[in-house]
């Protein structure tokens, strides 16, 4: 059964901007308000992931030895800020780290060294993922299948079927990551489900209960 999309990933890369090269073994760490910080560590090249987050906003900031996380110019952020959510659970950030240009300082210490930080954060449009929901309408009264039940779903323009003498639907092809059906029929009440489609899925099994009018009537 699809389930609605509830946990989120953020990755990226720590680069060198100066080089353009990912910097092995920095530090990430992601925060979200007051809780506890997250922390990882970049791969040989420079990427991190952080997987099963609740969707929120949080900070991302990264450190490596000899560079500190000074902003470029003075408005600008000393952080990422990223937003997960719903229809976005996904993001990809690059974390830029700028070495200067001045070598060892006055006092023989490695301060000359330390890096520019800037956070040039990309979130990634949300990715289409396309699948083929087979589904079963049912009267929620009887529980027996219903036939002719008009199955919509509106996007650019409404796109419908219509169920088999035993309840069954195909509805080939649905983006996601969010799509709603409507199914409609002469003596039932319209009913619209949403529908949660996970990159992994190829194809979803449903099945909607419709309630006669005549239900509603009686009360």
């Amino acid at each position: 059964m699809a389930q609605a999309v509830d946990k989120g990933t953020i990755e990226g890369d720590v680069v060198n901007v100066s080089s353009g090269r990912g910097i092995p073994g920095a530090q990430v760490q992601l925060q979200a308000g007051d809780d506890k910080p997250l922390f990882t560590s970049t791969d040989e090249r420079g990427h991190f992931r952080f997987e099963n987050l609740a969707l929120q906003i949080y900070q991302l900031q990264a450190h490596s030895p000899g560079m500190m996380n000074v902003p470029p110019e003075r408005d600008a952020p000393a952080a990422a800020i990223v937003v997960l959510h719903r229809f976005r659970p996904h993001a990809e950030v690059r974390l830029e780290l700028k070495p200067s240009e001045s070598g060892i300082g006055k006092d023989g210490d490695d301060s000359g060294r330390r890096a520019q930080y800037r956070a040039a954060i990309t979130i990634m449009p949300p990715q289409i993922h396309v699948a083929d929901i087979d589904g079963e309408v049912i009267s929620k009264l009887t529980g027996e299948p219903i036939a002719g039940v008009k199955i919509s779903r509106q996007s650019r323009e409404t796109v419908s079927v219509t169920t088999d003498m035993n309840g069954h639907f195909h509805m080939p092809g649905v983006p996601g990551l969010h799509s709603t059906l409507t199914a409609t029929k002469s003596g039932f009440l319209r009913r619209s489900f949403e529908v949660a489609i996970k990159p992994e899925d190829s194809r979803i099994t449903l099945k909607f209960e419709i309630t006669p009018q005549a239900v509603i009537a009686g009360r």
